[in-house]
């Protein structure tokens, strides 16, 4: 995954170390995936206008082959998202994460491109 400052698109000062991913959400398919490096971990996630109502779950891989549901206590990680906002990742969530990609709780509408700020660890 190609990793771009993409300031115009979001509208966001990227904090000197961090990068901006972008991944696409293709519709009713689980995104495209982002390799983190391993000296990085998502920490906020840009969505598009237009996004239809849905949340968002994790998946992670450690190998970029085989993903699974991100779990805490046995529950999958769900987090809600608005279409035009960007929402905080909590850290217990993403530390660690190498390969990820997000899958939305409801089938889009059209193909939608996310960006998600990756902050080093």
């Amino acid at each position: 995954m190609n990793f771009t400052n993409r300031l115009s698109l979001v509208r966001c000062v990227i904090p000197a170390g961090q990068q901006l991913a972008t991944i696409y959400e293709l519709n009713g398919n689980t995104s495209s995936y982002v390799d983190t490096g391993g000296g990085q971990e998502p920490c906020r996630i840009y969505m598009p206008v237009g996004w239809d109502t849905a949340n968002i779950e994790f998946l992670t891989s450690p190998d970029g082959v085989v993903f699974q549901s991100e779990k805490i206590d046995g529950t999958a990680i769900a987090i809600t998202v608005e279409s035009g906002i960007n929402t905080p990742l909590p850290p217990i969530y993403t530390y660690g994460i190498r390969y990820f990609k997000v899958k939305s709780s409801a089938i889009q509408s059209a193909d939608r491109i996310i960006y998600i700020l990756l902050r080093p660890i």
